[in-house]
């Protein structure tokens, strides 16, 4: 048989049986759950994989966001980004923006970040929220997109406790095969240029070392008691370290430990003290006193925003009146598309070169803008902020980066946290700045919270009804 024998035009529509209407349903998503909490507060509304929340419960915790976005002063359909697990939290999160009338933009943590931030760009995201898992990102996120000036975080107590995975680059192995399995103090550290991939000659290494005593020179004296906090093979130990007093060197890596302890021997400098423990294990050093804390081209590998907040509170516990902390070769994000674009262009000019192995990627390098440190001196007080170039020759890094001082200043004043707005004491919540205003006139601040899982309204509550009678 054909397909032209075939009588399609015999083969009659068979009527379908009618469906009955569906009823009309007045309002929105949010009145619906407002309308279903009302008639069943204690019935389940969302279960995860953890634990349920009932429909009072839910309502509970988006209204308490939903006073969070008011109390930061949000204005009508402000983006907020919500970066959350499948959970409970996104729903109470979608819902608290919907009850402020902002409007939510989902930042899937699934995403590669550098999608994620195009995404906070484009939509000039003023909040985001996001549970303890993704907090690490969210920070990244807020201190690279400039108009990001809030973070809320449902499952957190404290919003500036660390919560990034350490990484690979805070390695204890990692440091110890290099150290361990290296013939020079270059390679031992992995000091490589990104754009050949070869090591950095030695001479300016030396000089790397050489360039950061310059800079400390005034501030210390033979009797200045020195931290310094990842000291590697040594480059700055052996050129600092004449300058001052007892020095203390410490590095995540035994062998690095015992490679820079080998270098104060043959240098004569038996002030020299080392020990073997990671930027975290700070409080170990409890008692002590220091007059200068270094570290110099480490915060790079630091696997986030949070940790870095942690080791410098802890460093500065550790400072005497009047001492200073140093940064050196801090990642300067507003010369990050520089440096990519930089990189790009040697390894299409030296294509096929078999001898030349560029890196393309800075994805797992900590980029630090100078008003992070700004904020935190504003918000513990009592410190200043000096950021200088790296002036190095030969060092490829050198454009890309910035040095950095935060000096003991007691005249500094501090930027106290706000008292709590919109949400009873007991919900944990409390402020945070994620940078200071532009014009430099104070911080803004930030608000991060912790919702009550109980099923209870909130001061603000009233506010938030008012907001959403409107939609």
């Amino acid at each position: 048989m054909k397909i032209g024998d075939l009588l399609l035009d015999d083969i009659a529509q068979k009527p379908r049986p009618a469906e009955a209407a569906a009823p009309a349903v007045d309002g929105t998503v949010l009145d619906a759950i407002l309308r279903r909490a009302a008639a069943h507060p204690d019935r389940m509304a969302v279960q995860d994989e953890d634990d349920a929340i009932s429909y009072a419960g839910l309502v509970a915790e988006a209204r308490a966001i939903a006073g969070v976005i008011a109390a930061a002063g949000l204005h009508d359909e402000a983006r907020v980004g919500v970066m959350t697990g499948r959970s409970r939290q996104y729903v109470a999160a979608v819902l608290g923006v919907m009850m402020a009338r902002a409007a939510f933009v989902p930042l899937d943590p699934a995403m590669p970040l550098p999608r994620r931030q195009m995404i906070a760009r484009a939509a000039g995201l003023a909040m985001i929220i996001a549970d303890r898992d993704r907090m690490g990102d969210a920070r990244r996120l807020a201190w690279s997109c400039p108009d990001i000036a809030h973070l809320v975080c449902p499952d957190l107590d404290d919003p500036d406790s660390p919560t990034e995975a350490h990484g690979a680059r805070m390695s204890a192995e990692l440091w110890d095969h290099l150290a361990g399995s290296a013939a020079d103090d270059v390679a031992a550290a992995g000091w490589r240029s990104p754009f050949t991939g070869q090591p950095i000659a030695r001479a300016v290494m030396e000089d790397f070392g050489r360039a950061a005593a310059e800079k400390l020179a005034a501030l210390v004296t033979h009797r200045s008691r020195v931290l310094e906090i990842g000291c590697a093979s040594g480059f700055t130990l052996r050129a600092l370290a004449p300058l001052a007093g007892p020095y203390l060197a410490t590095d995540i890596s035994r062998r690095a430990v015992e490679r820079a302890g080998g270098v104060a021997r043959r240098l004569g400098l038996d002030r020299v003290d080392l020990k073997p423990m990671a930027a975290h294990d700070l409080d170990l050093l409890a008692g002590r006193s220091f007059d200068l804390i270094v570290l110099n081209s480490v915060i790079e590998s630091f696997p986030g925003f949070g940790y870095l907040a942690d080791v410098l509170t802890r460093a500065a516990g550790l400072l005497a009146p009047g001492g200073a902390i140093f940064l050196g070769n801090i990642r300067d994000p507003d010369r990050r598309d520089a440096f990519l674009d930089d990189l790009a262009g040697f390894a299409r000019s030296h294509a096929g070169d078999p001898d030349i192995s560029t890196r393309l990627d800075a994805a797992d390098d900590l980029f630090v803008p100078r008003r992070f440190f700004e904020d935190w001196a504003a918000r513990h007080g009592g410190f200043r902020a000096e950021a200088s170039a790296l002036d190095v020759p030969g060092f490829d890094l050198a454009p890309y980066v910035y040095d950095l001082v935060l000096r003991r200043d007691e005249a500094a004043p501090a930027h106290p946290p706000r008292p709590p707005l919109g949400l009873a004491a007991s919900s944990g919540a409390c402020w945070r700045a994620p940078r200071l205003t532009r014009a430099g006139a104070g911080a803004r601040r930030g608000r991060s919270w912790r919702a009550q899982a109980e099923p209870r309204l909130v001061e603000g509550a009233e506010f938030a009804d008012k907001k959403t009678s409107k939609l």
